[in-house]
């Protein structure tokens, strides 16, 4: 089950519904998703450094996020589709580490 935190921003849930829009037209049942979101909040009492000022924290680890944000998985093709998707709701996305990603308001 999808575990998205309740003190996200107005713009951190709309990151949250187009980013499984995207997964879901790419794959019929993504797995790994079940704690892949977390606030900035969440994120900065957990006493993490990066992605602190952003919507939306995307942890991708070993999960059907990683092709969308990873660029060490170099599905660059994904990367340009999510990035497109964010864009049209004016947010963006940048990988902070190998395993998360910060999204950001335009």
């Amino acid at each position: 089950m999808l575990d998205i935190p309740e003190n996200l921003s107005v713009q951190g849930k709309a990151a949250v519904e187009v980013i499984m829009k995207r997964v879901r037209a790419d794959q019929t049942d993504p797995v790994g998703l079940e704690q892949a979101f977390c606030s900035a909040q969440d994120w900065a009492d957990r006493g993490e450094r990066y992605g602190l000022e952003s919507e939306l924290i995307i942890i991708h680890d070993g999960g059907d996020l990683g092709p969308y944000f990873s660029y060490d998985r170099e599905n660059y093709n994904a990367i340009e589709k999510m990035d497109k998707d964010l864009h049209e709701i004016g947010m963006y996305a940048q990988q902070c580490t190998t395993w998360y990603t910060a999204i950001y308001k335009l």
